[in-house]
């Protein structure tokens, strides 16, 4: 009987020591969409030039939120938005076109990767559009990010370069841990920062953003433009559940704001996509609190992607959105005994190709 327990013993160790050696019992990476570190209604507003700062995602697949081998994303709502993928997960071209009523202004990014496969510059371009008795159109280059690697192949330096100018004006540093993971990913100079809108992020020890300052960026509900300090919390499992906020508009006497304290939190769906949004901020000096839900509900495709994204909310915050970015529809939801609460609904449709199928569904 000993001998058996002896045996029983040695043969969990060493079934033990497999699971361990395989990562069988370790749990699975959660990552958050980098999108959501911004805003979740907002999810095509988000500069695609900021994908490559975050280092710590395994491909842009995963940056961008997307299962499957996803070839193309477009979206059309007032505007259209599209994102091209390389069929090893590397974004390849973004594409935005603003309709301004007659007049398209928009800008082309576009991902240079060289022959080991890394990514060694980014491309932007403006584009301007004038429809009518005559079509006029020019594309003029506003900058090229080149980036410059460690001799283990890890982004070491991003540098901004400025074509009017013909300089370089900005660059970031990245320095990673003894694990690997990225950690810290600054400018070098400040100033050039807050001109550009450069963001400057930081990680903690399991790779996850733990902090993200934008210099340049509208403040989400507002339409102020401004500076914003964030700081992401995770649940156990890795989830992002809230990000608390502090945003600073660069014009604060016009707008009589000194600084506007946000917190978000957030609720998820099965398939691990955003169910529910609420949102608290104070704006001072004046102690003007504002605060609302979103709800969101989904219709998903064979591989797990959504392709159409209703959002509900009130009225006053929605109304923004969709005068300025997606075509939606007004619903009144109040009885008359009962306090007024109208509620707003915007729906957000994408196409999305994949490359082992290449059917568009």
């Amino acid at each position: 009987m000993k001998r058996k327990n002896t045996l029983l013993l040695a043969a969990l160790l060493l079934v033990g020591s497999a699971c361990r050696e395989g990562n069988i019992f370790e749990k699975k990476q959660v990552y958050t969409p980098i999108t959501l570190y911004f805003s979740p209604m907002e999810d095509y507003l988000t500069p695609s030039g900021y994908t490559p700062d975050f280092v710590n995602y395994p491909n842009d697949w995963v940056k961008w939120g997307l299962k499957g081998k996803v070839k193309t994303v477009t979206c059309k709502t007032l505007h259209t938005f599209s994102l091209d993928f390389t069929e090893d997960g590397k974004l390849l071209q973004s594409d935005f076109v603003g309709d301004g009523g007659g007049v398209s202004e928009g800008k082309q990014t576009f991902f240079h990767y060289n022959d080991s496969n890394r990514l060694e510059s980014i491309t932007s371009k403006g584009t301007f559009t004038m429809m009518g008795g005559r079509t006029s159109r020019f594309a003029e280059t506003l900058e090229n990010k080149i980036l410059s690697y460690t001799p283990f192949g890890k982004v070491e330096k991003r540098s901004y370069y400025d074509f009017k100018g013909k300089k370089v004006v900005s660059e970031k540093q990245y320095h990673y841990d003894d694990k690997g993971l990225c950690r810290t990913m600054s400018p070098t100079d400040d100033n050039s920062n807050k001109k550009r809108g450069i963001l400057d992020i930081s990680s903690d020890e399991q790779g996850r953003v733990a902090d993200i300052y934008e210099p340049n960026l509208r403040i989400p509900g507002r339409l102020t433009i401004g500076e914003r300090h964030i700081v992401p919390a995770y649940d156990e499992e890795g989830r992002m559940i809230g990000i608390k906020e502090l945003a600073i508009p660069h014009n604060m006497e016009a707008y009589n704001i000194d600084s506007i304290r946000v917190e978000n939190q957030y609720k998820y769906n099965d398939k691990g996509d955003i169910a529910e949004w609420s949102y608290h901020d104070i704006v001072y000096p004046g102690n003007r609190p504002n605060d609302f839900v979103c709800t969101f509900s989904y219709v998903y495709d064979d591989q797990g992607n959504w392709t159409s994204k209703t959002m509900t909310g009130g009225i006053a915050y929605l109304h923004s959105f969709m005068n300025s970015y997606y075509r939606g529809s007004y619903t009144i939801n109040r009885v008359p005994s009962e306090e007024r609460n109208d509620l707003g609904e915007v729906t957000l449709t994408r196409e999305i190709t994949y490359y082992n199928t290449e059917t568009e569904l």
